[in-house]
């Protein structure tokens, strides 16, 4: 799709390819993988769903090998990305949005498993929806300009969780419906000062060993469950409405210096 329209079918074979961009200099792109097909990127190889175009990747079966994984890049780009039924994909970073101006990135997981190590949600309009599946990530920011994550189902395991992880930065997670959130270690909402991030829980699970709600974080819990293993700081407002917080163990932390409880 550069400065056209392209269509690229694979629901089987293998592919090997050194960069992919879909959507190049105003084209409009689009990729489907599917079936058993795979789509090896070399070492460092990129994929730019969008690239100062509109790009599309429909992956609903197969996998997905790819260094960094980038939707919408560039300015007037729009990115979006659907992992669902038995898709698997393997990236090193996910980067859904850009600071570009007017570009827009969504990433819908409806099904599948996310592999990626590192997941970066922020730009001008940033958004990741997981209603199905499951995402697996070492590290989880919502970072770099405005972020939305909004969780109504399946599953998202992650070590580190991090809304608001610059300055100036604006972040929100949304947890509703039957959603397991599952924060191995430290969960930040409001990560550093001058940042401002909300999560909102109106349903479903967020277990945590670490619960940290920094001077512009902000946490609601309307419904559902949240349950935080060893610590819990608080210099910004935590509502939980009259639902269930659970801080387990023996000999844990409830650190209340400032802030609204």
């Amino acid at each position: 799709g550069k400065s056209g329209t392209g269509l690229f079918a694979q629901s089987g074979g293998t592919s090997r390819i050194g960069d992919l961009y879909l959507g190049y200099n105003s084209g409009n792109g689009t990729y489907s993988l599917s079936g058993t097909a795979e789509l090896l990127m070399s070492s460092m190889g990129s994929q730019y769903v969008g690239y100062s175009g509109t790009g599309t990747f429909t992956h609903s079966g197969g996998t997905n090998y790819v260094y960094q994984l980038n939707i919408s890049s560039g300015s007037g780009s729009t990115g979006t990305y659907n992992l669902s039924d038995t898709g698997q994909l393997n990236a090193q970073a996910l980067q859904v949005g850009s600071s570009s101006a007017g570009s827009a990135a969504t990433f819908t997981q409806s099904g599948g498993t996310n592999g990626s190590t590192y997941v970066f949600v922020g730009g001008s309009n940033a958004t990741y929806n997981l209603t199905g599946g499951q995402l697996q990530a070492q590290s989880e920011s919502m970072r770099s300009g405005t972020g939305t994550f909004n969780q109504s189902g399946g599953s998202n395991n992650t070590d580190n969780l991090r809304l608001g992880q610059y300055s100036g930065d604006n972040a929100t997670y949304t947890l509703s419906g039957n959603g397991q959130l599952n924060v191995a270690h430290g969960e930040y909402v409001g990560a550093v000062p001058n940042a401002t991030a909300f999560f909102q829980q109106t349903g479903g699970i967020n277990r945590t060993e670490y619960l940290f709600i920094g001077n512009g974080g902000r946490c609601q819990l309307n419904n559902g469950t949240l349950q935080v293993s060893n610590g819990f700081s608080i210099q910004g407002v935590f509502d939980a409405s009259g639902n269930t917080f659970v801080l387990g163990g023996k000999d844990r932390i409830l650190d209340f210096t400032q802030g609204t409880f």
